[in-house]
C-alpha cells in the first residue's frame, strides 16, 4: 500500500485534516482516508504556520537518499500521472500551489493531451529554459493533490535556475551529470517546500527513488547529495519567500497577529 499524507478537506468552509494514502490494486486506484481533526487557518492554502529548518528536515533529506526508503515501491520511472483523463477533478489543489508559477513570473500551460503526434507539444512536465515557460500535465492525470503538488514544485524549482533568480551554477546544462545533479535538486526542493509549508506531498518512497536513480548518474555522489542539499534549501527559501509575499497569504498571517 501507498505512503500515508496529509491532506486538507474544506467542507462548509471549515478545514479539515485528513491522513490519507492511495494505491494500486487489481488494475484500479484505491484510496483510503482516516480523520485527523480540524485544520488550522487557510493561510492562501497552507495547513499551518511555516517549519522552520531543523532536525525533521535533515530527517527528511536522510530517508530521501536513502535507497531503502523505496523498496518495494511501484513507480513508472519518471511518471507519476499514469491515470486516464477524467471528466471532473477529483481533489482541490491549494491555491499557493496553482499562482506560484504566475508568482515567479513564469508563463504555464497545461492542456488535455491527445496522444504523441508530431504536430503537437507531447504530453509531460517541465520547465524551458530558453523561454522561461511550463508545462504541466493537466490535473485529472492524477489520482490524489499530493503527485500533482509535487510535479508543480518539481517543475518550479527547475525555474528558480535561472541567471535573475538564483543563477544556479549548472542551470544550463547538457552534460548527463549536470541533468542528474539539477534533478536532484528539483526534487529535494519540492519536498522540502511542501514539508515547510504543511501541503500535500507524493510519497517520502517515490521521491527517495527518484532522487537515488540520478545520484546513479553522479560519478561521485556524496559530492552530488552535499550540491543537491545546498542548493535545494537556497530554492526552497527563494519558493517559500515567493510564496509569503502572495497578497493572500499576506492578508491571512497579518490577520492572524
Amino acid at each position: 500500500m501507498g505512503s500515508w499524507y496529509r491532506v486538507i478537506k474544506t467542507i462548509k468552509g471549515r478545514r479539515y485534516a485528513y491522513d490519507q494514502r492511495t494505491w494500486r490494486e487489481a488494475g484500479k486506484v484505491r484510496c483510503q482516508s482516516r480523520y485527523v481533526g480540524p485544520a488550522g487557518g487557510d493561510g492562501g492554502g497552507l495547513s499551518g504556520g511555516i517549519n522552520t529548518t531543523g532536525e525533521d528536515e535533515a530527517a527528511l533529506i536522510d530517508k530521501l537518499f536513502d535507497h531503502r526508503t523505496y523498496i518495494g515501491v511501484e513507480l513508472p520511472w519518471g511518471v507519476r500521472w499514469s491515470e486516464p483523463y477524467q471528466t471532473r477533478l477529483r481533489f482541490k489543489v491549494p491555491e499557493v500551489v496553482l499562482r506560484l508559477p504566475l508568482a515567479m513570473g513564469v508563463s504555464a500551460r497545461s492542456r488535455a493531451w491527445e496522444g504523441d503526434k508530431d504536430d503537437e507539444v507531447p504530453d509531460g512536465a517541465w520547465h524551458d529554459w530558453e523561454k522561461d515557460e511550463m508545462q504541466l500535465p493537466d490535473m485529472s492525470r492524477f489520482a490524489d493533490v499530493a503527485d500533482y503538488v509535487g510535479v508543480v514544485l518539481h517543475e518550479c524549482a527547475h525555474a528558480t535556475r535561472m541567471p535573475w533568480r538564483l543563477d544556479r551554477e549548472q542551470w544550463c546544462f547538457y552534460e548527463e551529470e549536470e541533468y542528474a545533479h539539477e534533478e536532484l535538486v528539483a526534487e529535494l526542493t519540492a519536498h522540502l517546500v511542501a514539508h515547510r509549508l504543511g501541503l500535500p506531498r507524493v510519497s517520502d518512497a517515490a521521491g527517495a527513488k527518484y532522487i537515488c536513480g540520478y545520484l546513479a548518474w553522479c560519478s561521485d555522489r556524496d559530492d552530488a547529495r552535499v550540491y543537491a542539499e545546498r542548493e535545494a534549501k537556497r530554492a526552497a527559501d527563494y519558493l517559500v519567500s515567493v510564496i509569503e509575499d502572495m497578497p493572500e497569504v499576506n492578508t491571512t498571517r497579518r490577520a492572524a497577529e
